[in-house]
């Protein structure tokens, strides 16, 4: 089958090869000719992507493009400036497109646990309402709509992937510190959710396969934890005798952290749709499994 993907970034580069192993035939978007140019020849040449195309946020893409699609799955983000003119960028570019899409299939979306707002440590599921509070959450929310009433009209199975912060290889905090960098910024106390890229990508993969258990997900593991512990257990692995996130930093005044980002929300996310959609448990139930296999990956590039 074909799946084209908008916003061909982090996660896609996981989710390429395991696609491309499975039978699908991928096309995906980047903002600019130039950018991930690497990523994209590397991923042309080994015969995971067969085609990009550029996605500037604004103008459309090829409708032939959209017309060959059976699968759409969508990480591009909308807009955040807080207003009331925040849409889904891909939606509004080629909802007529969209519309005329005969082989359109399936549909996924990517949004954020965001769209949960500051629960004050509390836990939520999918069937918790949504409560956003931050440009980015009430963004997402509007999209998420956006999403549903498409699906509805097109008679569409949609999942809807409320993600926790994603860290993988590349993008985790014991790289970060092992290059000398401070922990990120943190509200003491604040339970914060994550999920390891490849859980992630385990999940599109699940959905993919199964368009009958269309609705929504929280991608989360099983344990939201403060992100100073988790700083702290990242010390303790790279064998620091501190690091800067055991304390509130001093770079971002903790008054600032909402309502202008939900960095500083403090809620504890349910996975138990997730691990049902799997059908296992998470290969990384927590950050200290997660960390423990990219700290072997450390090791071994070093």
């Amino acid at each position: 089958m074909n799946l084209l993907i908008f916003g061909c970034g982090y996660v896609a580069q996981y989710l390429l090869p395991h696609a491309h192993a499975t039978g699908w035939t991928t096309v995906g978007t980047h903002r600019k000719a130039l950018g991930h140019a690497a990523d994209n020849a590397s991923a042309m040449q080994q015969g995971l992507l067969h085609r990009t195309v550029v996605f500037d946020g604004v103008h459309p893409i090829a409708a032939d493009v959209l017309a060959e699609a059976e699968a759409i799955l969508v990480s591009v983000p909308p807009a955040t400036t807080g207003t009331a003119e925040d849409r889904d960028p891909v939606l509004q570019a080629h909802h007529d497109l969209l519309q005329q899409a005969s082989n359109l299939r399936w549909l996924g979306y990517i949004s954020s646990t965001s769209v949960y707002g500051d629960r004050g440590g509390d836990w939520v599921d999918e069937t918790s309402p949504i409560a956003p509070q931050s440009p980015p959450g009430i963004a997402r929310a509007r999209a998420e709509a956006e999403w549903q009433t498409f699906a509805q009209e097109r008679n569409l199975p949609l999942f809807v992937f409320r993600s926790a912060g994603i860290y993988g290889p590349g993008r985790n905090m014991l790289e970060r510190l092992a290059a000398g960098h401070s922990a990120p910024a943190h509200k003491p106390g604040c339970f914060v959710s994550r999920i390891h890229v490849d859980d992630f990508v385990a999940a599109l993969l699940a959905a993919l396969c199964a368009p009958s258990a269309a609705g929504v997900y929280n991608l989360a593991d099983d344990e939201p934890t403060p992100t100073a512990d988790v700083a702290s257990f990242a010390a303790q692995l790279l064998g620091l005798s501190a690091v800067d996130g055991s304390r509130p930093t001093s770079l971002i005044a903790l008054h600032t952290l909402t309502p202008h980002t939900s960095l500083g929300e403090n809620r504890r996310v349910r996975n138990s749709a997730l691990k049902a959609l799997l059908g296992h448990d998470l290969r990384y139930p927590s950050y200290r499994e997660g960390f423990s296999s990219l700290l072997k990956n450390l090791k071994q590039s070093s």
